[in-house]
């Protein structure tokens, strides 16, 4: 939320992000001169990543722009967070790998600090400890607050394309308690907050997950079958018939098991053999769902316990690369340059 609305703030392969009213279908604000070629803010891109939020209790409702753009000559994944109390938009340099920090009413920049250096495609955000926490794509943990390391996630040797980060109840995530603790799953069930990364590689992608508290690895890698070098670019996290499972998307798309790393199977579940670009979970009414957006243009929804497609797929005219669920409820889809926003009849 900023100013009581709420905001779409996107990322695109243009290497811009920039802040929306998703209202009014417009940029919100007046852009501040340029400062940073090595950033990664800027409009009229393909939208990649997404986030949707309400800007100071309201949802935004103008359209407009409200601030950037900032450029990065490799891209910036962007995520939303809150520091000390206010919203703002967090990115990380693809050139630089440096984590900057904007209010996301202002888009003054609050703070910056620097990590491995490397960059990377994808970034996420989380609580942990009462402290607001940033993933970033090799995959590292860091508090947002104060820059310093909290994790390195060890695991995958290759570059993380996607990530998600969850919370999820213990008792969903049984086996792999069994895994860590050298024990029998506790029987109370408690939360803890996992991250799944989706992973390129030389032979095959491949999906991982951690705990976010303790840096520990969650259960089996899953790995897709040889021949699939793209990786895996979107992942999302599902409980399916009561386990935790990552749905994945790229060159190919499926389920895992987040306990076994095993393919789970759900031929056609989703995606209908589209190459899946976006995922993304909600809870509409009482029913858990996952919408995907595909390089065709299509985007679906999805009964995650019923296993079937929630009515007609939405067409688009050009790759929908980004979806969100607004705090209210509306659809956001990111495709081509574009930018729309769906309410539910």
């Amino acid at each position: 939320m900023v100013d009581d609305r709420t905001v779409a703030v996107t990322g695109s392969w243009d290497r811009t992000v920039r802040v929306w009213d998703l209202a009014t279908g417009r940029q919100i604000g007046v852009p501040p001169a340029r400062y940073d070629e090595k950033l990664g803010m800027v409009v009229d891109g393909r939208p990649e990543a997404l986030g949707a939020k309400v800007v100071d209790g309201r949802p935004v409702t103008t359209g407009q722009q409200l601030w950037g753009p900032v450029t990065d000559r490799r891209g910036a994944p962007v995520a939303t967070a809150a520091l000390d109390g206010r919203p703002v938009a967090v990115m990380l340099g693809g050139s630089d790998g440096v984590v900057r920090v904007r209010d996301l009413a202002t888009g003054e920049q609050l703070r910056e600090f620097p990590t491995n250096g490397r960059g990377g495609q994808a970034l996420g955000t989380a609580v942990l400890d009462g402290r607001p926490v940033v993933v970033t794509g090799w995959p590292e943990v860091w508090d947002l607050a104060s820059g310093e390391q909290i994790h390195e996630l060890k695991g995958p040797g290759d570059m993380v394309l996607s990530l998600a980060v969850e919370a999820l109840d213990d008792g969903h995530l049984g086996a792999a308690t069994e895994a860590i603790d050298g024990g029998e799953a506790v029987a109370e069930a408690k939360e803890r907050t996992v991250v799944v990364a989706g992973v390129s590689g030389d032979a095959c992608g491949s999906v991982w997950a951690w705990d976010l508290a303790t840096g520990e690895q969650v259960g089996e890698p899953f790995e897709e079958a040889p021949g699939w070098p793209e990786g895996v670019s979107t992942v999302a996290v599902v409980v399916v018939d009561g386990h935790a499972a990552a749905a994945y998307g790229g060159a190919l798309e499926g389920m895992c098991s987040l306990t076994t790393g095993e393919e789970l199977d759900e031929e056609d579940y989703f995606g209908r053999g589209e190459a899946i670009k976006a995922l993304t979970t909600a809870v509409i009414g009482s029913r858990s769902v996952l919408i995907s957006g595909s390089k065709n243009g299509t985007v679906r929804m999805w009964d995650v316990a019923k296993r079937e497609q929630i009515g007609p797929p939405l067409a688009f005219p050009m790759p929908a690369g980004a979806v969100e669920v607004a705090p209210d409820g509306r659809l956001v889809v990111g495709f081509g340059p574009e930018i729309a926003v769906l309410a539910r009849h």
